[in-house]
């Protein structure tokens, strides 16, 4: 395999962890709590997670939200899944022990 076909791979792997993560928390007590606390319904951040994913898989390292996806950014960065950046730009946090992707 190329060093190339090896890199979108590993993104899409990376995009993976990081959407099935999400989507683990999000049905644990303290990820359905915290839903709650701001508001957003599962629906929203399934979407905002997979929007956030092909990102990942794309190999960007930053995500800009739309002002109707902020408050999913907020939930993501209270759950320790975003880093807030400048402005409206998010960066996802891996799983590998907190590591930036």
């Amino acid at each position: 395999m190329s060093g190339h076909g090896q890199r979108e791979t590993r993104l899409q792997a990376d995009a993976a962890r990081w959407r099935n993560q999400v989507y683990a928390d999000m049905t644990s007590p303290a990820g359905r709590a915290a839903m709650d606390r701001y508001r957003i319904s599962r629906e929203a951040v399934i979407a905002a997670a997979d929007r956030i994913a092909s990102h990942i898989a794309a190999g960007e390292a930053l995500v800009e939200m739309s002002s109707r996806a902020l408050r999913a950014a907020k939930y993501f960065e209270a759950r320790g899944m975003v880093v807030r950046m400048k402005g409206d730009l998010i960066q996802p946090v891996g799983i590998r022990a907190g590591a930036l992707i």
